[in-house]
């Protein structure tokens, strides 16, 4: 059964594309306003944030270190959509059917740029808030993980401009207040990410001591790529170095999963792989993992040395713990993947330093420092890709240029949802 996309365009604009670009505008005001009132020491008007505000950047405060907050993104979006119209917009649907789609023409392409504008001040941000196919019948998604996504939209349905225009304030002052300097990873030249260069490039993060940040960093950036092109449904996760393990969100330092299934763990450590084993029999109990990897420097381990230490470790029956040398394995993934893999890897890891690495923009400065040293800088960015579209891309043409004309292969949602929203963004230039 076909349905009616309900149509949002106001008065105040002649085009959805031009209505775009206002919203565009009105964000990317706000949190440059923002961010220069809180490097000026700014005070905000409101001490103690709403509760809605509270709920909408609770990951922003998260003692592990600041998160993302998609909750957020889409709300300031939204706000910035009623502030261009000069009106509260009805998007909750018309009546208790939620198939309804009330989305908004080319909201897609607005949050993947306020994402962009988030991350020129290292303000963690999401790939775009509405990239996720969470909303594609509509806001208030059933599946939403966030609940606050939902409050957020009955408040509005409620309330007036200037509330509107109110929240919107605090909001882009919530996102400003995360804003750091940390050195910015140049234009990398993707070709020149050989394995030899890689592996330059990764000894020379190592030999600066960083607490294990570049070797668990590495680790999962490394697998992460591997991962994406192998096998998309898997994904790899990670955590700040300095949270415990029992507080974090993953199992260990890094885990791989497929969907929601957890495959292994790996605990990684930048010293002897012997202090390890018994953090990773803790984690195999703790969590139920069948298998756990310690992934750290192991210079001479044989089988006996590693069987004492798994049975003073005492892990539990049937889980199967494995050391793997932390040379060895980054040598070993980083064989199999192409030079544009290595580049997006090295992104990653500097993405991660500067989500988690808050208290040491020194390792962020020495990342940057030794990819200038080595010569794996562009001269010539493309102007004519958004920064991160280059890697899904090449991923996507790998696949395809492997595959016969019958053979079906997987992608992963998130290389599509950038390439798909950057697609969305160039029609929407072009009118």
């Amino acid at each position: 059964m076909s349905r009616t996309k309900p149509t949002w365009l106001g008065p105040n604009f002649e085009t959805d594309l031009k209505r775009n670009k206002a919203v565009k505008d009105l964000v990317r005001s706000a949190i440059e306003q923002a961010v220069a009132e809180h490097r000026a020491g700014a005070r905000p008007i409101e001490t103690t944030p709403a509760p809605l505000l509270a709920k909408l950047t609770s990951s922003l405060g998260d003692p592990e270190g600041p998160r993302a907050s998609a909750a957020a993104e889409l709300a300031l979006v939204l706000c910035a959509y009623c502030i261009a119209e000069g009106r509260v917009l009805k998007l909750l649907p018309p009546s208790t059917d939620l198939q309804t789609t009330n989305r908004l023409s080319g909201d897609r392409a607005v949050s993947q740029y306020v994402s962009v504008v988030l991350k020129r001040y290292n303000i963690p941000a999401t790939d775009g808030a509405m990239q996720s196919s969470t909303y594609r019948g509509g806001y208030q998604a059933l599946q939403a993980s966030d609940p606050a996504v939902g409050e957020f939209l009955v408040w509005m349905a409620g309330a007036d401009l200037e509330a509107v225009n109110g929240l919107f304030t605090r909001l882009a002052r919530s996102l400003a207040e995360q804003e750091l300097a940390f050195a910015e990873l140049p234009a990398l030249e993707v070709d020149a990410f050989g394995f030899v260069a890689m592996r330059a490039l990764i000894e020379r993060l190592r030999a600066k001591p960083s607490g294990g940040a570049f070797e668990q960093y590495l680790v999962a950036a490394l697998l992460s790529e591997e991962f994406a092109l192998a096998h998309p449904s898997w994904r790899v996760g990670t955590k700040s170095v300095g949270a415990p393990d029992t507080s974090a969100r993953t199992t260990g330092d890094v885990e791989v999963r497929r969907k929601q299934r957890l495959e292994y763990a790996i605990e990684v450590s930048a010293h002897d792989w012997r202090d390890k084993v018994g953090q990773a029999a803790q984690t195999a109990r703790r969590t139920h993992a069948q298998q756990v990897t310690v992934v750290a420097p192991a210079p001479g381990l044989t089988s006996d040395h590693l069987a004492v230490a798994v049975a003073e470790a005492g892990a539990p029956a049937g889980v199967d713990i494995a050391v793997v040398d932390l040379g060895a394995f980054l040598d070993a993934v980083s064989s199999r993947l192409r030079p544009v893999s290595r580049a997006a890897a090295v992104r990653a890891v500097h993405r991660h330093l500067v989500t988690w690495g808050r208290t040491r923009p020194d390792l962020v400065a020495h990342l940057v420092e030794a990819v200038n040293a080595l010569g794996l800088t562009s001269s010539h960015p493309s102007a004519s890709s958004p920064k991160g579209i280059a890697e899904p891309v090449a991923r996507l043409r790998s696949l395809s240029s492997e595959s016969d004309d019958e053979l079906v292969v997987e992608v992963g949602r998130g290389d599509l949802d950038v390439v798909l929203g950057w697609v969305e963004g160039r029609l929407g230039e072009r009118g």
